[in-house]
């Protein structure tokens, strides 16, 4: 079994810097920036609060996503971020049982799993294309997947899915993808609460 998880990739350098030397250009004040990377805080906080969030779009990351089919079809509803994930049509999945879960199974959970994946090496064995063996797996069938977004599209996705009326396994890597985000960018992410 796997557990969910999210894992940093790439983040543009200095981001807090860069969102307020964009929002400076905004406001014809470059001489008021400051030496990278200190950056003006008080700025970024005002920017936040009113709204004018075009100035986040100047900063991205990426992360790495294991999650389940189930959870991934969830974290691409946010149709402004970039993905690629795992292929299950051309990729053969590997020699471990591929689910992702948050909470425990019971033996029976397990056993289901595991026929399925047997099922699975079945068809694979006997000829059976990868696109056509994987209509048995699953929805917990594990994927890996990239996810990029800009801020101002961080903070939507944070916003809808650390909500607790999200599923557990979605709030789960959003809170890993939280975490991330507000030691790289405290000001940015204060007000969001993994």
């Amino acid at each position: 079994m796997l557990t969910p998880s999210a894992i940093l990739m790439w983040v543009t350098p200095d981001p807090e810097w860069t969102i307020e030397r964009a929002a400076r250009v905004c406001y014809d004040s470059l001489d008021k920036i400051g030496e990278r990377p200190q950056v003006n805080e008080k700025m970024l906080r005002r920017l936040r609060a009113s709204g004018h969030l075009s100035c986040f779009e100047q900063a991205s990351a990426s992360f790495e996503i294991i999650c389940s089919r189930a959870c991934h079809v969830q974290i691409i509803r946010h149709r402004t971020m970039s993905y690629l994930a795992q292929s299950q049509r051309y990729v053969k999945l590997g020699g471990f049982l591929p689910v992702c879960v948050v909470d425990p199974i019971t033996d029976d959970e397990r056993s289901f799993y595991e026929h399925c994946y047997y099922e699975y090496q079945r068809r694979i064995e006997v000829g059976q294309k990868p696109e056509r063996a994987r209509e048995v797996l699953p929805n917990s069938t594990a994927t890996r997947m990239i996810m990029t977004g800009n801020f101002t599209n961080w903070r939507r996705f944070l916003s809808a899915r650390l909500d607790p009326h999200a599923q557990s396994e979605v709030r789960l890597v959003a809170g890993q993808i939280a975490s991330s985000l507000k030691k790289i960018a405290p000001i940015v992410f204060e007000d969001v609460n993994p």
